[in-house]
């Protein structure tokens, strides 16, 4: 019977077109216009009103789409941000239990990042989590990069570490 292929994306496109043309005649129809959509059809028809009548459902089509896409955008970065606090969440809960998991068992802790961090021993993270060792007097002190705490030991920075940023790797 019909011999045009139609793609469900243009059939669902031109029907919700044809929905928003409706909505602008039943709006022109009640006398209940879009002021700004009137008012460029009144621009753009030179202040003929029977001409900017029919501008009028183009102008308010274009605006009708651009409310649309306004809003499904508001509605896509609510959703990413819901997604982007739920992450967050989870990595304060991941750093808390770090953080618990370091006060109780520190040996194990240590054990667990080296594993974690694919390296044969505690002096192998000192690159990987920006750990610097600096000469104080006779003293040396081992300092996590953007940190101003002193550790009399590697282990110690090690665990300041877990409990700043969990068993993860930086990025």
């Amino acid at each position: 019977m019909f011999t045009k292929k139609y793609d469900q994306a243009s059939v669902e496109m031109r029907m919700a077109e044809h929905q928003l043309i409706s909505v602008a005649t039943e709006e022109l129809e009640r006398g209940e216009k879009d002021i700004g959509s009137w008012g460029r059809a009144l621009m753009d028809a030179k202040g003929n009103r029977e001409a900017a009548e029919g501008l009028y459902i183009k102008h308010r089509v274009e605006s009708l789409k651009d409310e649309l896409q306004a809003e499904l955008l508001f509605q896509q970065q609510a959703r990413l941000l819901a997604i982007r606090e739920k992450e967050v969440q989870a990595e304060v809960e991941r750093t808390e239990k770090a953080s618990e998991y370091v006060v109780k068992y520190p040996d194990e802790a240590v054990e667990e990042i080296i594993r974690v961090f694919n390296v044969g021993r505690i002096n192998d993270l000192m690159p990987l989590m920006n750990i610097d060792v600096k000469a104080v007097g006779e003293k040396y002190f081992y300092y996590i990069a953007g940190s101003e705490q002193q550790h009399e030991s590697l282990k110690e920075a090690v665990l300041e570490y877990i409990s700043t940023n969990g068993f993860n790797k930086p990025s």
